[in-house]
């Protein structure tokens, strides 16, 4: 694939994910928090891609919206995630160590 052919399949990607109403108000809710390190997990990416090419409402079977924190500082950025977004639920981080899931830096 074509360097140009590869950057217009990118544009449109984005132009789809941002017509999903609920993804682009995450995405504006998270511009400017103090967490560096978050991540927009894919299979609501994908949904909403998927939707648009069969004809969908591009939010259409959507249930979830999953962002992940990938650090090792977990607990203080749960504190900083609840400031800036108060009503979002945060699963527990598991006291095993061999249940937690793997993690960068």
């Amino acid at each position: 694939m074509s360097l140009s052919a590869l950057l217009a399949k990118q544009r449109g990607f984005v132009a789809a994910v941002l017509r999903n109403e609920f993804l682009t108000a995450i995405l504006e809710g998270m511009r400017g928090n103090d967490l560096p390190e978050w991540y927009l997990s894919g299979g609501c990416l994908f949904q909403t891609v998927w939707n648009i090419e069969h004809g969908f409402e591009p939010a259409a079977g959507i249930l979830d919206y999953d962002l992940f924190v990938l650090s090792d500082v977990y607990r203080s950025k749960v504190q900083r995630w609840s400031r800036v977004w108060p009503r979002l639920k945060i699963a527990q981080w598991p006291s095993d160590p061999s249940r937690r899931p793997l993690t960068r830096s």
